[in-house]
């Protein structure tokens, strides 16, 4: 008789080749422990969905706190984890600056003379003080952008 510790270990291998070339083991089951299985199932049938259910109401519910700062749900963490804010925070905390600053509300000075918030960036590049001095410095700028591609050839 096998010991329930090594009556998975006993069991036939299946080798199943996926369509990259890489063989995977697949496991099957004999047919005593696929009977016994389905048996316990039938007859627990009822409580085994009520835990279930239970398991997925507080699974739904729980929150987490990322190492970005942010608080989302758990079945929410898979989608957080690939997303532009989690990379962008990350970024930031690495660099020792504070996630929670939003590029937006940081104030940038420009060479025209003025500063602007960069949430206001449109705006200000429209004004008559920045075409202004962008029509009498033009020959400067198209020198500073002629130096900048020689540098780069």
């Amino acid at each position: 008789m096998i010991s329930k510790v090594d009556k998975f270990k006993t069991l036939p291998i299946i080798l199943e080749v996926i369509e990259d070339n890489e063989i995977t083991p697949k496991w099957k089951r004999s047919p005593s422990l696929a009977k016994a299985q389905k048996k316990y199932y039938e007859a627990n049938k009822s409580k085994l969905i009520q835990d279930q259910i239970k398991y997925n109401y507080n699974y739904v519910r729980q929150s987490v706190t990322c190492e970005c700062g942010d608080i989302h749900k758990y079945s929410a963490k898979y989608l957080h984890l690939r997303s532009e804010r989690h990379n962008r925070r990350m970024k930031l905390i690495v660099e020792g600056k504070d996630p929670n600053i939003r590029l937006c509300n940081t104030k940038t000075a420009c060479e025209c003379g003025s500063s602007f918030l960069m949430r206001n960036k449109k705006q200000h590049l429209g004004s008559k003080k920045h075409k202004a001095y962008l029509e009498e410095n033009k020959n400067i700028l198209e020198e500073n952008i002629i130096m900048k591609i020689e540098e780069i050839n």
